[in-house]
């Protein structure tokens, strides 16, 4: 095997950067090394850099796990426009299109191939992963596989079952959330050989942190677009308020518009466009908006209602001031924001008799009958099952998790699929057909003249283009699509945006259906334990960003001076707090004289010096003896 190209070069060919960020160019260095790696890097941070770059810099092909099917279709559209050949493996595609994409892996074609954790794991893909010149195995969101963390999935867990098929491959594992236990546990199911943990503080300086208690959260809301400029992020936790504040926000001069994951993908599209451009200055949006988004220039970012955990809202806030300049993270919250923050992480573990009803709603809603199912895969619709049995979607969401925790089934997050299709015939094949039905393959013909690759590859194919090219419906051309998909003419899988569902084993009856008290009592264990510190963070009176370093495992000496509790204190208190964090650090070397010290310090900041001094000697943090300054026993 050659050795790696230079990785600056690897950078500036295909990303156009001349520098990495802080810590990508160590954590690269440490894989390609072939050592298992543990990046820790805030959000904002370039994380895909970190395994995309070593990817190109290496021979073979670099396998990326990861739990968010949207994300994964971003980033292969992304690499794709740089020039950089790759796929992903992910629910509903056919067998046909998993085997074509199989083989491009096999033979070298492709540099990058994304999956989600249950394809890594599964026999069909393990029997061609074998034959796979795999360069390193990356990890995305790998704080999954914990179940410390806010958000474990269970199939992260079979990510470990490969290694062996890997002999000394590297793994990259990537998360911006992870508190310490977190991290350790990363390492530990995820194999290490060695422990190499590489963490960026999760320190943001330029990001002023604001909590408001607050009642009439839509004028505060008005009050700070008034007050602070640019584009931002206004989240709620409900489709329906993203849709009543949006609109109240337009009718007061804003451009507002709501998003939420039961719009049509288009729609989502044209309004991330429009944000991300400018056009629009606001989005009120539930959490299914931001991931993936790459828009530096976020000024600020209102959450109008608590969020389940410090992760969630540290990755959300996040989002503001990625180019470095000031912006705001602020949250509105009353008493009943408390309350109903508890209420939401009590219904995350519901009784087994509502997850046994949910089970049984499900099989019937799927068609499944008892005994069989296992394995299968459907598209699954939550807000018509809902509909169906009388259900709430927040109290379903949660059952349905649990049945994934306890391996009854998966379930994968909702994106857009587009339509797509191969030709199955040969050209020979259809020459006769066109001689014994020209009209019925007319379609297919101005398909094949449409799309040229679809004799050799599945191709994104538009429906709507079809039936005008064609001159008739788009019903039409759907119908006609799906009937030379039955006669075995082509493969045609139809546009969809609906999460899906896999079924782990057959459907059992519902009393068979067990929650294992150890597992669920853990996660409840922690859940309770992230709310606690969500409260805490919204109602306590100490720095904002001292308060989330700690949580993250970081401890801040210094408070940040731009939260709102920090800027309710007076300026020298503020200033002089900082001064004697410093003059400890001088003085626990040795003592020094008030002029050595101060040079030592500068002398430009002698005000500043003078004014902790003379608080730390009236406080009894120091005593000067014989002309130099001492720190007291005590301190």
């Amino acid at each position: 095997m050659s050795p790696p190209t230079d990785i600056h070069q690897v950078l500036n060919k295909y990303w156009g950067y001349a520098h990495f960020r802080p810590l990508q160019e160590e954590i690269i260095r440490s894989v390609i090394a072939g050592k298992d790696t543990l990046a820790l890097l805030p959000t904002g941070g370039g994380k895909s850099l970190c395994y995309q770059v070593p990817g190109m810099a290496m021979e073979g092909l670099c396998l990326v796990v990861s739990p968010l099917i949207a994300l994964m279709k971003d980033q292969v559209y992304q690499l794709r426009k740089r020039g950089i050949r790759c796929g992903a493996l992910y629910a509903g595609q056919s067998r046909r299109e998993q085997d074509v994409l199989l083989q491009n892996c096999m033979n070298g074609a492709f540099k990058f191939l994304y999956l989600s954790p249950e394809r890594l794991a599964g026999n069909f893909f393990r029997d061609y992963l074998r034959e796979m010149p795999v360069n390193l195995l990356a990890v995305d969101e790998s704080h999954c596989i914990s179940q410390w963390g806010y958000d474990f999935r269970p199939e992260y867990l079979r990510i470990a079952e490969v290694r062996p098929l890997l002999a000394d491959i590297p793994v990259l594992a990537v998360t911006a959330t992870a508190t310490p236990p977190v991290s350790k546990d990363i390492m530990e199911k995820l194999q290490f050989k060695e422990e190499m943990l590489l963490k960026k503080s999760f320190v943001r300086e330029n990001l002023h942190y604001v909590v408001q208690h607050e009642q009439d959260k839509l004028s505060r809301l008005e009050n700070i677009l008034k007050k602070v400029s640019g584009t931002g992020i206004v989240y709620v936790r409900s489709r329906k308020r993203t849709e009543e504040f949006a609109r109240w926000l337009s009718a007061r001069g804003h451009t507002a518009k709501a998003y939420h994951a039961g719009l049509k993908f288009d729609k989502r599209e044209e309004i991330q466009k429009a944000w991300t451009e400018g056009v629009l200055r606001l989005v009120v949006a539930t959490n299914a908006f931001g991931m993936g988004i790459d828009k530096p220039d976020v000024r600020w970012v209102v959450h109008m209602d608590i969020p389940d955990n410090p992760e969630a809202y540290f990755q959300e806030a996040g989002r503001g001031g990625r180019d470095e300049k000031k912006a705001y993270a602020i949250l509105l919250f009353d008493e009943a924001d408390i309350h109903e923050l508890e209420e939401r992480t009590n219904k995350s573990f519901p009784e087994i008799d509502f997850v046994r009803r949910v089970y049984k709603a499900l099989g019937n809603y799927l068609g499944i009958a008892i005994g069989n199912g296992a394995e299968q895969e459907f598209e699954f619709d939550l807000m018509a099952f809902c509909k169906n049995y009388n259900l709430k979607a927040t109290e379903v969401m949660p059952a349905l998790k649990l049945l994934a925790v306890e391996g009854y089934l998966q379930l994968s997050d909702g994106f857009h699929d587009p339509s797509r299709a191969m030709v199955l015939i040969q050209r020979s094949e259809l020459y006769h057909l066109q001689l014994q039905e020209e009209s019925a393959v007319k379609l297919l013909v101005t398909l094949l003249r449409s799309y040229p690759g679809l004799m050799s590859q599945y191709t994104v194919i538009d429906e709507k283009m079809m039936a005008m090219r064609s001159h008739i419906t788009v019903n039409d051309v759907i119908a006609q699509l799906k009937s030379y998909h039955k006669r075995g003419w082509i493969d045609y899988l139809p546009a969809s945006d609906l999460p899906r569902i896999t079924l782990l084993c057959s459907r059992l009856n519902e009393n068979e259906v067990e929650l294992s008290a150890k597992i669920t009592g853990k996660l409840r264990e922690r859940a309770v334990e992230r709310m606690k510190a969500m409260k805490h963070y919204a109602e306590a009176k100490e720095c904002r960003s001292k308060m989330l370093l700690r949580y993250f495992g970081e401890n801040s000496k210094e408070d940040c001076g731009n939260c709102d509790v920090c800027l309710k204190r007076s300026k020298p208190e503020i200033r002089a707090e900082r001064w004697v964090v410093k003059i400890r650090e001088q003085l626990s070397k040795s003592p020094l004289t008030e002029s050595a010290l101060i040079l030592k310090l500068g002398k430009v900041h002698t005000e500043s010096i003078s004014e902790a001094l003379s608080w730390m000697l009236d406080n009894g943090v120091l005593e000067q003896k014989k002309g130099l300054l001492h720190l007291t026993s005590s301190n």
